[in-house]
């Protein structure tokens, strides 16, 4: 039989290192920022107002060097476009030295129903 009192530590151990995961959407202060970010869900309802725009556009949120990021991107087969990152206050955020590989996808925050993108699913 196994020693009791080893049993006991392991089950502390794991009992005090499990922490609760932080919620990905969570992002500006905000649980829900399409919809508590007036900014963005003024730039979402501008998004759906054209065919384009819902069937090829979608909004990720990103994490770079620990900053909450939410990028506009779309899927156009046909488009040479270029993703334009917002930072919290909706400002664009330009950084001529942005490194790629330090994105980090956190949540897709939109795309509309009718999109023909298959981020996110």
């Amino acid at each position: 039989m196994k020693n009791p009192l080893l049993i006991l530590v392991m089950l502390l151990v794991f009992a005090t290192s499990c922490q609760e995961n932080e919620n990905p959407r969570l992002a500006c202060g905000v649980e829900n920022p399409a919809v508590n970010l007036t900014w963005l869900s003024e730039l979402i309802d501008e998004l759906e107002g054209t065919a384009f725009d819902r069937n090829y556009s979608y909004i990720n949120q990103v994490n770079y060097q620990g900053q909450v990021l939410f990028v506009q991107a779309n899927c156009c087969p046909n488009c040479n476009s270029v993703p334009i990152y917002y930072d919290c206050e909706g400002n664009v955020f330009e950084d001529e030295n942005l490194v790629f590989s330090e994105l980090t996808t956190l949540a897709l925050i939109w795309k509309s129903e009718s999109s023909l993108c298959t981020v996110g699913t």
